[in-house]
């Protein structure tokens, strides 16, 4: 006759594999391994141990609502890990929300440090069109004093003298003298003041 597995014949007669297997070690009933290496019991043993199995139909019947019971399971296990990670995304969008307000808090905090610093410092904001005007103002006063100092520097080379500083002691400055014009060699025989 035919071998079934444990597992089969437990659901062919209604029994739990626990029971078989219990009865297979006290050696009432006997098992050996089939081609997939899995324990398989003859089913002559079996009908003598419990009589004849079940009907094909009241098998099919039987199977039916595990196969039901077992998609309403995996149906229901799905809805239990969809609720996880709906609570696990519900957690990390708390967790930035408060993050995102916590860095607010600092940033209005330090924004209002630094308004008491510069209420401290006496600083006072410029527009970008000031700053412009400021760069340009000191560009051209420092232009002028440059072109104020050539002008002096031209002056006094022309002095031959100076005048005395009044917060240093009195200093007697060289005689500039204006550097003759240089001539070749031939030019000192055969011009004049030569």
């Amino acid at each position: 006759m035919a071998k079934l597995t444990i597992s089969k014949m437990a659901n062919l007669y209604g029994l739990s594999r626990g029971a078989l297997y219990d009865k297979v070690s006290k050696g009432i009933l006997t098992a050996t391994l089939n081609e997939q290496g899995q324990k398989v019991i003859d089913m002559v043993d079996m009908i003598v141990l419990y009589g004849e199995a079940k009907t094909d139909k009241a098998v099919q019947i039987e199977q039916q609502p595990t196969v039901q019971n077992s998609s309403i399971q995996t149906e229901l296990d799905s809805i239990e890990l969809y609720k996880k990670m709906l609570e696990m995304s519900e957690n990390s969008r708390l967790k930035a929300e408060q993050r995102e307000d916590r860095l607010f808090n600092e940033i209005s905090s330090l924004r209002e440090e630094i308004k008491e610093l510069k209420l401290v410092l006496g600083y006072t904001p410029s527009t970008h069109k000031e700053k412009i005007e400021q760069q340009s103002t000191v560009q051209n006063s420092s232009i002028e004093q440059q072109d104020h100092t050539e002008l002096n520097s031209k002056k006094d080379s022309s002095n031959s003298v100076k005048t005395p500083n009044k917060q240093s002691d009195i200093h007697i400055n060289k005689i500039i003298e204006e550097e003759p014009e240089k001539r070749g060699f031939w030019s000192k025989f055969f011009l004049p003041n030569g």
